[in-house]
């Protein structure tokens, strides 16, 4: 029998323990059941030898006992329980730049990439390294990077979302590739299109550089009064630019 408040009475035959007592003994008198009497009872069914219990998921609590995506946030370069610690250059552009720590936890990152899996493998000898140093990505993208992996969730900034690319491409995360694409075609700017054209050329991924082309040529006549056009340092870009202007023109 199951009670208002949730609480189950069993009372019959015990011969198998499907009373839920711990005993075998037979019961004429129901009596609560001693090892439920802490949750919330919603549903009970039983058949032959066999009595099931279905608990309200509330009364295990308010649902903290299962990590959250806040929860994953909150150890993305966090030192306490960190198994390893990656250096990587502040600024890849500069060879005197210094090296920064970024801690890491070797169980997440294999979870999620197979190129950390194979890295913490032991027939590779990152394996039994406490510290790796990371290169061609700076610190600030490879900490955009571990958000992603450890919570599956991304804000990316357009101004990152080359190297970013980059980066998703070398790590082998098809997902995050595709992912970088939204803020390129959808955030660029009069400001910001000339330097993430050179960005683009200098990443090698034609992909991108199209993207980038593409809308310089649809708003040349205001990119080309931006000062940020003189960031622009190949010759061949802007001629490239140049055609395709004369392109849509004719």
């Amino acid at each position: 029998a199951l009670s208002d408040q949730g609480q189950i009475y069993t009372w019959g035959r015990g011969a198998f323990g499907e009373l839920g007592h711990g005993s075998f003994d037979k019961l004429l008198v129901p009596q609560k059941v001693s090892q439920l009497q802490d949750f919330c009872v919603v549903r009970v069914e039983a058949f032959e030898r066999y009595t099931a219990a279905l608990v309200d998921p509330i009364s295990f609590g308010p649902g903290d006992s299962v990590p959250t995506a806040s929860v994953l946030y909150s150890m993305v370069n966090n030192e306490q329980f960190a198994d390893v610690t990656f250096l990587i250059a502040d600024d890849t552009t500069n060879t005197t730049t210094t090296t920064s720590s970024v801690y890491a936890h070797r169980a997440i990152l294999s979870q999620r990439c197979e190129f950390f899996a194979t890295m913490f493998s032991s027939g590779m000898k990152e394996s039994s390294m406490k510290e790796i140093a990371i290169h061609d990505i700076r610190r600030e993208v490879f900490l955009v990077l571990l958000e992603y992996l450890y919570t599956d969730a991304i804000h990316i900034q357009v101004e990152h979302s080359i190297e970013l690319y980059c980066a998703a491409d070398m790590y082998g995360l098809k997902r995050l590739k595709n992912l970088c694409l939204r803020p390129l075609k959808h955030n660029m700017t009069i400001d910001n299109a000339a330097p993430l054209l050179q960005q683009a050329a200098d990443s090698n991924y034609p992909e991108l550089k199209e993207i980038c082309l593409d809308f310089m040529v649809k708003h040349f006549a205001k990119v080309s009064k931006s000062p940020s056009i003189e960031q622009i340092t190949q010759p061949e870009l802007l001629v490239e630019v140049m055609r395709g202007v004369a392109d849509r023109m004719s």
